[in-house]
């Protein structure tokens, strides 16, 4: 929750440099801005009073999905600090109009490089994450969050789980997961991209992939963009990742070259926050999720039957389920799509 109060301070002073220069419009978009991060950061109000510092529900004793040196008053501590500093900040000026902020109404994307390796894609409130290199101890490789401004934001889904995650999880998924393809090498080994921390002999001698990123289209309508893996070792030479970031959906194709026995899609589903489960209902092509008002409609193409694990696996928002399907063509496909809408939905302008 910290992240949030923090790009409160940071929209509040961007607010208060705009209208320093005059320019109205401007400081309507980081006034709107500050105020969305703080109605984010209003649902996880823990019934004490206090928030939770992760955004689960489960008891901060457990300290589900806590860093090593984190602690439940120190979290909260800096939140209000930094709450602080963003009222001081917006206090002593007038009232500006807001306009809509680029998450919302915007086409963009946006790589990061530097060692984070990051790609971000949105599109008029749809917005997609995607690792292209595993974070050693904190993030798989892969697509990790899917965000709908009309869904709660565990929905349709909030970040993905490492193999070996330094946070406190109980129980982890062994491998870590993403949205993503996973196969079977020759020998008949389980491989994936996912990636290990270099610390372990297994990150040492896994698979090498290099990842190339490029925006194909930007529309009003849509934005389209395709990463590609090459791959050293490991069955599969390359894996392209077609994404089509629309409002409201979310559509991802794959193209695989390789030597492999088998190829399975497979996501995490959110399963609950530790306090309140999602209702997940399963088709043969179709995995749909309910929660806090807000529905993920999770469909493949090119795959045989979806099939979803009856284990809970933990993850900092809470835990998921593993969904997966066998990839009967070179070209598996899964379209994600979202209704309704929970604490997230529709801000109206203030």
């Amino acid at each position: 929750l910290w992240s949030d109060a923090l790009q409160c301070v940071i929209f509040e002073w961007a607010a208060s440099g705009a209208l320093s220069r005059n320019d109205q419009r401007l400081a309507g978009i980081f006034t709107r801005a500050a105020r969305r991060a703080l109605r984010a950061m209003l649902p996880w109000t823990r019934p004490s009073g206090e928030l939770s510092i992760v955004k689960n529900r489960c008891d901060p004793s457990l300290r589900h999905g806590f860093e090593v040196y984190s602690s439940h008053s120190q979290y909260n501590l800096l939140a209000m600090t930094a709450l602080g500093f963003a009222f001081e900040l917006s206090a002593d000026r007038p009232d500006v109009a807001e306009y809509w902020t680029p998450a919302e109404q915007g086409c963009f994307s946006l790589t990061i490089g530097s060692g984070i390796e990051k790609f971000f894609a949105a599109n008029n409130g749809t917005g997609v994450e995607v690792a292209t290199m595993a974070t050693p101890l904190q993030t798989p490789r892969g697509i990790l969050r899917i965000n709908m401004r009309k869904l709660p934001m565990q929905l349709p889904m909030s970040d993905g789980a490492p193999a070996d995650p330094m946070f406190h999880l109980p129980n982890p998924l062994p491998g870590g997961v993403a949205v993503g393809l996973a196969w079977h090498d020759p020998e008949g080994n389980g491989r994936d991209l996912t990636g290990r921390p270099v610390q372990s002999l297994a990150g040492l001698t896994g698979v090498k992939v290099i990842a190339e990123v490029s925006e194909e289209e930007r529309g009003h309508d849509r934005l389209t963009a395709q990463i590609r893996y090459r791959i050293a070792r490991g069955g599969l030479r390359s894996i392209e990742e077609r994404i089509v970031v629309a409002s409201g959906s979310v559509g991802v194709t794959w193209h695989y070259a390789g030597d492999v026995d088998r190829v399975i899609l497979r996501w995490p589903v959110f399963a609950g926050d530790g306090q309140t489960e999602a209702q997940i209902h399963a088709g043969e092509e179709t995995i749909t999720v309910s929660y806090a008002g807000g529905t993920a409609v999770f469909q493949v193409s090119n795959t045989g039957p979806v099939r979803i694990g009856q284990t809970v696996h933990p993850f900092r928002n809470g835990f998921f389920r593993l969904a997966e399907a066998d990839c009967v063509g070179e070209r598996p496909s899964l379209r994600i799509t979202g209704a309704g809408g929970g604490m997230e939905s529709e801000t109206p302008l203030w």
